[in-house]
C-alpha cells in the first residue's frame, strides 16, 4: 500500500517534526525554519535536511542519525552541469510530498523469497537561486536511507550534461572502513578489499562501492547505489588529506571524459544507498538495494536459478585421471553427464565455442566452431534434465543481439554470460540494461562477467541471475589472493550489492604452505569444508562449480551438490565478524542449510538451533577433519538428530568451514 500526502512546506515541516518530537534530543534541536526532520518507520533512523548549509556555495545538506546518535553530518547535495553551473545553490523549499510504502513482492532467488518493502518517502521540491527546479527524494527504511535527485520538465533546462555530483558523505567521527581501491574508472571490480581509518584515505584514491564503515561504536554503515540506469556508476573519493568526508565521483563517458552523464528532463538519478545497522550481520540479511528498484512487470515464472559447472576454470581436462578434453562436443557431453549425475541445473559452455582467438575480427556468435554442435548438446542435456548456458563477449553481443537471441531460442539455450565490459560509464550501463531487458523478452537468463557491481536490477528483471564484479576463485589459477580472509570480507562488502558469481567449491584444497600456482590444477586455499560452505554463504542465482568433474565424483562432500538450492525462503546471520568469520542459516522450504567460514585462525564456534520449529530434525554435518590443518581435503561427515534446543559445536581449522543440512525427520 502506498499513501501520498501533499503538504505546504510549513505544514509538512510541522507534521514531520511533530511525529519525531520524542525521537532524541539531537533531533529536537533541529527545529529551525530551514530544516526538516524525517524518520524511518520504527524511528531508529532520522535524516535532518538543511536548505541552507555552511557550504561556501550555499548547497543544501543532510545529517543522518541512528539510535539518537549522529553518524553523518553536514553532507552536501547538488549537481554540477557543464559550464560549472551548480544546481541547488541557495535553494528555497517549494513543496513537500510524503509517501508511505508498505508492500511485499516475490523473488525467485536471493536471501528471501518474499520481501517486505516498507519505508517513509519524502520528496523535497526545491528552486535554486537561478530558478532551476530540483527535487531531492529521501526514502527511509528501518535498515537504511536512500536518496536521489529528480529534474522535472521546466523552461531553461531541457538537455544537459552532468560533469559531477556534489553529493558527499561526511562522517561524524573517524572510523575504520573496508573498501576496494581501484586503479581507474575502467574496472571490473576484481581487487581485494582492504581496511584502514577513514582519515587515511589518500586524495587520489578511487574507492568502489559497497563501502563498509564502522561509523561509531554501535553503528555500522554501508554506502552503495541502487537502480543504476541511464547514468554513470558512482565511486567515492576523499575530500582531502585527513578528511572525514567522502565525495561521490562519477564514471566519465568514453566519448567525452569531461562529461559523466548526458540527460534530459524529466530524469531521476540512481539512489545513493546508505545501509545502517548495529551489527554487520544485519546487512547480510537485508534486501535494501532490491527495495530501491522498480518492481518486475512481467510473468517471470519461467526463471530458474540453479547450480552449474563451467569448463573454463578446469581447462576441459582432468590430470588426476588422465581424461583429456577439448572444446568439442565429446567433452561437453562429459560435463553434462556430471551435471545429470549430481543434479546440477546448468552446464555453462565457456570461451572457445565460437572461436578461441578473441582478437579475431571474424568471430560470430551465430557460428560455432565445427567441433561444437550446440543444438545436439542442447538436446543431449535436455534428455538428462540439464540446460545450457553460453559465454559471449560484450562487443559481439552489442553488435549481434537482435540476431543472436532468437537463434539462442531456436537452439534451446536457456541463458548466456556476457563478459568484458570493464566499465560503468553511462553508455555501458545502458548496454547492460538493454541486454537484460531483451534477454527477458526472449525468456533467456543472463549473467555478467567483467562487469561493475549490481545495483538491484534483478528485482525489475529477475532473469538477471548474477554479476561477477569480484576477485573470485578463478584467480587461484594465477594468484593466491582468494584467501579465506578475503572470503570472510566479501559477505559484508561486495555481496551486499547483489548476487555474486564467485566460482565456488574447489576440491583441490591446499594449506597456505602447500599452495602452488599451477594453471591446470585449480588449487584453492583453505579446507574442503570452507569451499563447501561458500555454496551457502555466497548469494547468487547462478552458483558455478569451478573444479574438474572427476575431482568431484565420489569425493568427500560432493554429495551436497545434489541437495543444495540457490533459492532461499529466509536467511539469518548467526555469527558475523568482518574478515574473521561468518555463519549464515538459510531455509529452503522445510530444509535449513547452515554454512560457516573462517579466516586462517583456528577457532571453535557454537550455535543453538532455536530458529527451528518444534519437532525432531535430521542433521547431516560436514566439518573439518581432525587433521584438516595439515590435510585440508579431510572432511568429517556424520548424522545426528536435533531440535530447536540443540547446540551445534562448530570446530574450524585455519581457513576452515562447516556445513549443516537440517530437515524434519518425517521428510528424510
Amino acid at each position: 500500500m502506498t499513501v501520498a500526502t501533499r503538504l505546504t512546506p510549513f505544514s509538512s515541516a510541522f507534521y514531520l517534526l511533530a511525529v519525531v518530537i520524542t525521537f532524541t534530543e539531537f533531533l529536537s534541536s533541529c527545529r529551525q525554519p530551514d530544516q526538516l526532520v524525517l524518520k524511518s518507520p520504527d524511528g531508529s533512523i532520522g535524516v535532518v535536511f538543511h536548505t541552507n548549509s555552511d557550504h561556501p556555495a550555499g548547497l543544501p545538506s543532510y545529517d543522518i542519525v541512528f539510535n539518537g546518535h549522529p553518524i553523518l553530518k553536514n553532507a552536501d547535495l547538488g549537481i554540477e552541469l557543464k559550464g560549472k553551473q551548480i544546481i541547488g545553490v541557495s535553494s528555497t523549499l517549494l513543496d513537500t510530498e510524503e509517501t508511505t510504502i508498505d508492500e511485499t513482492y516475490i523473488m525467485p532467488f536471493g536471501k528471501s523469497s518474499e520481501i517486505r518493502n516498507h519505508a517513509n518517502e519524502t520528496s523535497l521540491q526545491l528552486r535554486d537561486k537561478n530558478g532551476i527546479h530540483l527535487s531531492v527524494i529521501f526514502r527511509l527504511y528501518n535498515d537504511g536511507v536512500g536518496f536521489r535527485y529528480y529534474f522535472p520538465e521546466q523552461d531553461g533546462l531541457n538537455d544537459f550534461e552532468i560533469t559531477r555530483e556534489l553529493t558527499s558523505f561526511h562522517f561524524n567521527v573517524d572510523c575504520k572502513y573496508w573498501g576496494i581501491h581501484l586503479d581507474s574508472y575502467r574496472t571490473s571490480y576484481e581487487k581485494e578489499y582492504t581496511t584502514d581509518l577513514l582519515s587515511a584515505i589518500g586524495s587520489g584514491s578511487i574507492l568502489g562501492v559497497p563501502f563498509l564503515a564502522r561509523a561509531s561504536g554501535d553503528a555500522w554503515m554501508v554506502i552503495t547505489e541502487a537502480a543504476l540506469a541511464n547514468y554513470a556508476g558512482m565511486y567515492l573519493k576523499s575530500a582531502g588529506q585527513n578528511s572525514l568526508e567522502l565525495m561521490a565521483s562519477l564514471s566519465p563517458r568514453k566519448d567525452n571524459p569531461d562529461v559523466c552523464v548526458k540527460g534530459s528532463t524529466p530524469m531521476h538519478t540512481p539512489w545513493r544507498a546508505i545501509m545502517i545497522a548495529d551489527d554487520p550481520g544485519r546487512f547480510v540479511e537485508s534486501n535494501f538495494v532490491l527495495n530501491l528498484n522498480q518492481p518486475c512487470t512481467f510473468d517471470f515464472s519461467w526463471v530458474k536459478p540453479g547450480l552449474a559447472i563451467d569448463d573454463w576454470n578446469n581447462d576441459q581436462t582432468v590430470k588426476s585421471t588422465g581424461w583429456e578434453g577439448a572444446m568439442d562436443t565429446r567433452t561437453m557431453k562429459h560435463f553434462i553427464d556430471f551435471c545429470a549425475d549430481y543434479g546440477l541445473a546448468y552446464m555453462s559452455i565457456d570461451a572457445g565455442w565460437y572461436g578461441a582467438d578473441w582478437s579475431d575480427t571474424t568471430l560470430d556468435l551465430t557460428r560455432p566452431v565445427p567441433e561444437i554442435d550446440i543444438p545436439l548438446l542442447v538436446e543431449y542435456a535436455k534428455e538428462r534434465n540439464v540446460d545450457i548456458f553460453l559465454w559471449t563477449l560484450s562487443h559481439l553481443m552489442k553488435k549481434q543481439i537482435d540476431e543472436v537471441l532468437p537463434l539462442f531460442n531456436q537452439w534451446g539455450i536457456k541463458g548466456f554470460n556476457v563478459d568484458f565490459f570493464d566499465s560503468d560509464d553511462q553508455e555501458t550501463v545502458n548496454l547492460v540494461n538493454a541486454i537484460t531487458k531483451k534477454a527477458a523478452e526472449h525468456q533467456l537468463h543472463v549473467e555478467f562477467h567483467g562487469i561493475y557491481k549490481p545495483t538491484g536490477l534483478s528485482r525489475t528483471y529477475p532473469n538477471l541471475l548474477a554479476h561477477e564484479a569480484v576477485l573470485g576463485l578463478e584467480y587461484s589459477k594465477w594468484d593466491r589472493k582468494p584467501t579465506p580472509e578475503h572470503n570472510c570480507i566479501l559477505p559484508f562488502t561486495r555481496m551486499l550489492a547483489g548476487p555474486m558469481d564467485y566460482i565456488v567449491a574447489g576440491f583441490t584444497n591446499k594449506t597456505a604452505a602447500d599452495f602452488e600456482i599451477v594453471w591446470d590444477e585449480f588449487n584453492t586455499l583453505g579446507t574442503r569444508c570452507h569451499q563447501l560452505a561458500t555454496l551457502i554463504i555466497f548469494e547468487t542465482g547462478f552458483q558455478v562449480l569451478g573444479d574438474y568433474p572427476d575431482n568431484y565424483r565420489d569425493k568427500a562432500g560432493s554429495d551436497l551438490f545434489r541437495h543444495i538450492p540457490v533459492q532461499w525462503d529466509e536467511s539469518r546471520v548467526l555469527h558475523a565478524r568482518v574478515g574473521d568469520y561468518i555463519t549464515i542459516a538459510r531455509r529452503h522450504k522445510q530444509q535449513w542449510f547452515i554454512g560457516t567460514i573462517t579466516d586462517w585462525t583456528e577457532r571453535d564456534l557454537a550455535i543453538t538451533l532455536r530458529f527451528l520449529d518444534e519437532g525432531e530434525y535430521h542433521a547431516e554435518i560436514y566439518e573439518d577433519g581432525p587433521n584438516a590443518n595439515n590435510e585440508p581435503t579431510e572432511v568429517r561427515y556424520y548424522q545426528v538428530t536435533v531440535n530447536n534446543g540443540t547446540t551445534l559445536n562448530i570446530p574450524l581449522a585455519g581457513g576452515g568451514g562447516h556445513v549443516a543440512r537440517i530437515y524434519p525427520v518425517k521428510c528424510k
